[in-house]
Order: C-alpha cells, then structure tokens, then sequence
C-alpha cells in the first residue's frame, strides 16, 4: 500500500567532483561516503560499452576515491541492465541489513542469472551471493528495490500502473509471488521511471521520473 507525493528541486548547496564517470542511477549514500558505479579506467576495445564497471566509494569528506573495485563478472551493455537502459547494469541498494548490489552475471556466452551480493562498507568485498538462476537478466525488470532483505521487482517503468509479481527473501532464500500493484510516476510519453530507491532511515521508497523526486508512504504488514 502506498502514498504518493512529487517534489522537484531545482538547487544545490554544494558541488563535489567524483573525478569518475558515473553509470546508472542507483547510488547510495551512507556516513558520508559516496557508492555508485563508474566505467572501467582502463578500455579493453575501442567500444567503452565493452569494459567491466567499477563500484566506487568516494569520500565526500576528502573529495578523494576510499576505495574500488572491478566488477567483471557483471554484464555490462545494456542487454543486462534494466528495461529502460541508461548503463543501469549494478543495481545498489541500501536497507536495514546494510549494503548490497544486485546484478546480471555473465557467466558463460549462452548463460546469464541475476544475482544479489552484500557489499563491505569500506572494502567493497561482496559476500553471501544469492545466485537467482531463474531470472535470467535485469533487463527483464522495469526497476527494482529492497526493504528489510527482501527484493521487489517492479515490471515495468513506463506504465502509469504496473505490477510488483516477484519478490526474493534474502534471509529464506526464496523467491515468491508479490502481486502488488505499483504506481510509477510516469505519465506520457517519453516519461518514465528511472530510479526507485528505499531509505531505511524514514522508510519511503523514491522514485525519479525527468527530475521530479517522488516519495512513496510504505504501509509494512
């Protein structure tokens, strides 16, 4: 059950230089310290869409990288992000169990599985992998958020009215039926859905549709 609300805003305060380019949409930020992910520092071809991501954590604090990692085995065109695209290859997520990334692994040419990893705060290590052999690829998935270990997959991010049906317990290791209806923010158009984030700390769930910031009252049973 949830309640929708709209803000647009069009300030800053402060300006930070991540020194990286930023992929996707997904970042996190937690102590002061910035989580998102970047291109690969070093090209393996002439076509950028063919080097690995990065996870980085910068340090808002010093404006300097606190640490990195390469993420090879995640796919990284945008065949295994998300429906919408826009580099949204590595999904991170902040709940109240901490810190995690979710993604599609390639694992061989013909094979690919989403697969959910907790991350380290301050190493980046990934940890307690949950390998979801039936859900080939993000792509199939408008978007994504995670409550209290548990994985909701919204359908899609264009329709005004779609469906959450999938939902995957990190502490049962189970995946399940969700069937919950979801309003995105999208209305026409080009208009879609390019974020949907969680902050446990007032427990809303965000969305972002063309720079409108949209705040979901959650109802948890």
């Amino acid at each position: 059950h949830t309640h929708t609300h709209t803000h647009t805003h069009t300030h800053t305060h402060t300006h930070t230089h991540t020194h990286t380019e930023i992929q996707g949409t997904s970042s996190v930020l937690l102590n002061g310290i910035f989580y998102y992910c970047a291109r690969s520092a070093v090209r393996t071809s002439d076509d950028e869409d063919n080097s690995p991501s990065r996870l980085i954590a910068f340090d808002l604090r010093t404006n300097q990288i606190a640490a990195e990692r390469e993420l090879r085995e995640a796919g990284h065109h945008n065949n295994y992000s998300l429906a919408w695209g826009g580099y949204s290859f590595v999904q991170l997520c902040l709940d109240e169990l901490g810190l995690w990334m979710i993604y599609t692994a390639r694992l061989r040419a013909d094979y690919t599985e989403v697969r959910i990893a907790s991350i380290h705060p301050v190493t980046l290590e990934p940890s307690g992998i949950h390998r979801l052999k039936n859900i080939p690829s993000l792509h199939e998935y408008g978007s994504l958020f995670m409550v209290s270990g548990v994985v909701y997959f919204v359908d899609n991010c264009f329709k005004q009215t779609t469906s959450i049906s999938k939902k995957y317990d990190i502490t049962t290791r189970r995946q399940t039926k969700a069937n919950i209806t979801f309003h995105n923010s999208a209305d026409s158009g080009d208009s879609y859905n390019s974020m949907v984030s969680y902050n446990p700390f007032d427990r809303c769930l965000y969305s972002v549709n063309h720079g409108a910031i949209n705040r979901y009252n959650l109802t948890f049973k």
